[in-house]
């Protein structure tokens, strides 16, 4: 909305009130077209363009109701229908609240609350909106200092008329003008009582930088965008491409991974070629074969977080067995990915899934057709028909079959289960096809709810006499095997081999290319370029990753913490982002020059950190400020170091209950609260770091420690304190996002960077001193943190923090002093000072 202003703002809030469908009961759907959408556009002022409904949220598999953004995504609005009253507190007036008091009380607010939240630290965006509608609670999804969640303040609005009484804190909360003013900020704290240690840390200017805080696409994105998307999609998904599966699918290596720990003669290795899955392929295809009926068995399919369980299982249907499985199966494929978020009984979850599959994937059983169920219902149709109903059978046919389906309707709701059952068997029968159930992603739930789903899987397998399938962690069938539910009845399981990140790489760029040759390449604007060049280019960002410089992979690698669906993502930034000079690369490939120029290392970091940004912020970005400040009266920029180096000090330690490199949580609390952490510290800390992978707990779940109780850095933890803290080109994006303690040293760097903003031109000359005033900023940004780590007492206990973050800071000046005069002179060299 052009012009927005708060006085038509209230006028079409008065206006919305006063429609007749207002006070109507709503189904959620409803709700969020006529009520929310409403107030969102016409009342606040935000454009359709603005706002994002039903966005994938990749950590749950689920799907959040709103994402508002201007230049960046801003907040998160979970939307639930008008009739879902949140039972605020009405006894009193105040409309500010701790989410840890009496809001506990209100167990939908709260599951609101808690699930909008998980979203947003999902999407790293800090706030936070719940409403049904009329009623309205602002929060933040986390912070920086250390305040736990649960002592946020909060803000409400109980109905309409507090909305219209106090219009204008709503719409600094809430309206699209305020938000781009940054008043959403100031009006929403964490809490009113953050203490003078945390508001002494500034920050410096970064509005010389960039003032939209956006960057464009570079130039190749026009012309490959749409192909990227496509050759770096997430192969696991069940919308995934079938070519796309046969042209990327990364088959079984050669040689067995010898890091994996749980090996014995009892699993079978997962052999995958271009044609089929071997042994496995076979025990399949012969379940499904209707010469050999009720074989009840259940399959295992064991491999670590990230190995491509999921992935294999798609190209499985799709390619490899698609024939044999359309032909003779009923393929039941249950994911429990996102079971956690839906609050559901497990047996509601799966079977709910079964119908929805039925209806989806198989709708021309037509399960719901009235012929279908009487077939079902075969038995129970015959003996209504031979017994009690006999005489309204003889006298009135039609009249008997109404009241048959009634009955029918009557079992469906007293017993789902029974019902689904029922039609899995007829639906079996009618098309002549054996059932077939698979079981994935349950080993990211806790190891409970684990140990009910593979009961689950074997007591429907018995039920309906069938085969299933269950996907599952080394680890989990490791405990499992020998002692609880595993051991119960006999299984077969396959381990699945990890492919190598270049492996998985090589094969999506070469597809790329042959899409790029299959694309007749048009002009973009006044950008021209040929399908040759075209290739060229991309063959220099191939040669850029794949070169013999180690450093991008390994990069990738650690900060996706081997998950492969996430490197693919920065892969594809990498492609795409507007910090990747493309136009350098094709300047020397029409110079046809044949030292074959690639991206430098520091230009690569600006596009995976920064992607479409000008500015570092982790909001935006996959990599954290490992300097960011944390705590409250413990506030400091190295409690994130020395969280981490107490559980890297055990990443060899190899525990008989869990395995290599776990830490109980509590000992973590425990001994950096013996060096002046607290523990409220830690566990945020833990949290999000948690959360962007950087460390790992033995249950995989991010969203919460709460049901784990030990933790390990991942390999990206281990990267970010022993190499990548140490590159200029991370500090000097940090620094404009790190809190600064220290007045003197903050004025120093204050005048550096004011002249850096000074400098404007873009000749050689001036784009040289840039450089030169660039390493000035971060050789006195370091001088700060050397200041911070004396006031740290970790750095004295080298028995149970590790030794790279004790030595860190003369890590970082040594390994600076090295990049300085490399970096000086390449600047001499390409600015011919």
């Amino acid at each position: 909305m052009e012009n927005w202003n708060i006085d038509y703002a209230l006028e079409s809030l008065n206006k919305f009130s006063s429609m007749p469908f207002f006070n109507e009961k709503l189904t959620e759907a409803d709700t969020r077209s006529k009520l929310i959408d409403y107030m969102l556009k016409d009342v606040l002022g935000w454009l359709e363009e603005d706002i994002n409904r039903e966005e994938r949220c990749i950590e749950s598999n689920s799907f959040l109701d709103y994402k508002l953004s201007t230049n960046i995504p801003q907040i998160i609005v979970e939307a639930k229908k008008n009739s879902c009253d949140f039972e605020i507190p009405s006894s009193t007036k105040q409309s500010e609240f701790v989410i840890g008091g009496v809001l506990q009380n209100s167990k939908q607010l709260m599951l609101a609350m808690v699930q909008a939240r998980d979203y947003a630290v999902s999407k790293g965006i800090v706030f936070c909106v719940v409403t049904n509608g009329k009623q309205y609670v602002f929060f933040r999804s986390h912070n920086s200092i250390g305040i736990d969640w649960i002592n946020h303040k909060c803000i409400v609005f109980r109905n309409i008329l507090e909305i219209k009484n106090n219009f204008e804190l709503f719409c600094k909360l809430l309206s699209k003008a305020s938000i781009e003013n940054g008043q959403l900020h100031k009006t929403l704290q964490v809490s009113d009582e953050i203490d003078y240690e945390i508001n002494k840390f500034k920050t410096l200017d970064t509005r010389h930088i960039s003032i939209p805080r956006k960057k464009d696409r570079n130039p190749l994105f026009p012309f490959i965008g749409e192909i990227i998307h496509r050759v770096f999609q997430d192969l696991a998904t069940k919308e995934s491409e079938s070519e796309i599966l046969e042209h990327c699918y990364v088959d079984s290596p050669q040689k067995q991974d010898k890091q994996t720990p749980y090996f014995d003669q009892e699993i079978k290795l997962l052999y995958v070629s271009k044609k089929d899955a071997g042994d496995f392929q076979q025990r399949i295809v012969s379940s499904l074969n209707r010469t050999k009926l009720n074989q009840i068995e259940v399959i295992l399919l064991i491999g670590s977080v990230g190995v491509g369980k999921s992935t294999f299982l798609q190209r499985f249907r799709k390619v490899l067995a698609k024939d044999s499985i359309d032909k003779n199966g009923i393929w039941i494929y249950l994911n429990f990915k996102h079971y956690s978020d839906t609050g559901e009984s497990l047996d509601n979850f799966i079977y709910n899934q079964i119908e929805q599959i039925l209806s989806n994937d198989y709708d021309h059983l037509n399960i719901d057709d009235w012929s279908f169920l009487k077939q079902a219902y075969h038995a129970e149709y015959e003996k209504h028909r031979k017994g009690a109903l006999s005489p309204l059978y003889k006298s009135n046919p039609e009249k008997f079959e109404e009241k048959f389906g009634d009955i029918i309707l009557n079992l469906y709701e007293k017993d789902k289960q029974q019902h689904i059952i029922k039609i899995l068997s007829t639906a079996s029968k009618r098309l002549s096809k054996s059932l077939f159930l698979v079981f994935d992603n349950a080993d990211q739930l806790n190891p409970e709810t684990q140990n009910k789903i593979f009961l689950a899987a074997q007591k429907l397998a018995e039920t309906i006499e069938c085969a299933a399938l269950i996907a599952m962690r080394e680890e989990s069938y490791w405990k499992n095997r020998d002692a609880g539910p595993l051991n119960a009845f006999h299984t077969t399981a396959y381990n699945v081999q990890p492919p190598t990140l270049v492996q998985v790489l090589s094969k999506r760029f070469q597809y790329t290319k042959e899409l790029i040759t299959a694309n007749e390449i048009v002009a973009y604007g006044d950008y021209i370029v040929t399908n040759e060049e075209l290739l060229l280019v991309f063959s220099r960002l191939v040669q850029t990753l794949l070169g013999e410089d180690q450093r991008y992979i390994k990069f990738i690698e650690a900060i996706s913490a081997r998950d492969i669906r996430r490197a693919l993502d920065l892969i594809a930034a990498f492609m795409i982002s507007g910090h990747t000079n493309i136009e350098a690369i094709l300047r020397d490939v029409r110079k046809q020059n044949p030292s074959g120029l690639i991206i430098p290392f520091h230009e690569f970091l600006n596009a995976i950190i920064l992607k479409d940004h000008e500015v570092f912020s982790e909001l935006n970005c996959d990599t954290i400020n490992i300097f960011g400040l944390t705590g409250s009266i413990d506030s400091s920029n190295f409690n994130i170091i020395a969280v981490l180096g107490r559980i890297l000090h055990a990443q060899n330690i190899r525990t008989s209950e869990i395995g290599t490199g776990y830490i109980l949580i509590e000992e973590v609390i425990n001994d950096c609260h013996s060096v002046g952490i607290l523990p409220e510290t830690t566990v945020s800390i833990l949290n999000v770091l948690n959360s962007r992978r950087i460390i790992e707990t033995e249950t995989t779940i991010k969203e919460s420690l709460e049901k784990s109780k030990y933790v390990r850095a991942t390999l990206a933890g281990k990267y970010y304190v022993e190499e990548l803290v140490k590159m200029f080109g991370y500090l000097d994006l940090i620094i404009y996002e790190t809190p600064i303690g220290n007045d003197l040293l903050f004025m120093k760097l204050k005048k550096t960077n004011d002249e850096i903003k000074k400098i404007t031109g873009e000749d050689g000359k001036s784009r040289y001193n840039r450089v030169v005033k660039r390493l000035q900023l971060c050789e006195e940004f370091i001088e700060y943190l050397e200041t911070e780590f004396e006031n740290c007492r970790f750095r004295k206990r080298t028995d149970i923090f590790s030794h790279d973050s004790i030595k860190l800071i003369n890590d970082i000046k040594q390994s600076f002093n090295n990049e300085r005069k490399i970096i000086i002179d390449r600047a001499k060299r390409l600015f011919s000072t």
